[in-house]
């Protein structure tokens, strides 16, 4: 699902063992290909690459959160 609170930010939905914590996508640019990795308010990086679309940004912070928990 997509949030939109002034810029645009991309949250991953809770998972059925939710910690209560967030990985989500801020200030993603208008094509989707950079944004900011954040878990709740703390900002841990940014992703500049040639794939486009919410779809993948999702992928990504699953990817991160999964290898972060792991």
């Amino acid at each position: 699902p997509l949030e939109r609170i002034g810029q645009r930010a991309i949250r991953q939905q809770p998972h059925e063992r939710d910690t209560g914590r967030h990985w989500h996508a801020a200030d993603v640019t208008g094509d989707t290909r950079g944004f900011d990795v954040c878990l709740d308010e703390t900002r841990f990086g940014r992703v500049e690459w040639d794939l486009m679309g919410e779809y993948n940004i999702g992928n990504a912070l699953g990817a991160i959160a999964a290898a972060r928990h792991a």
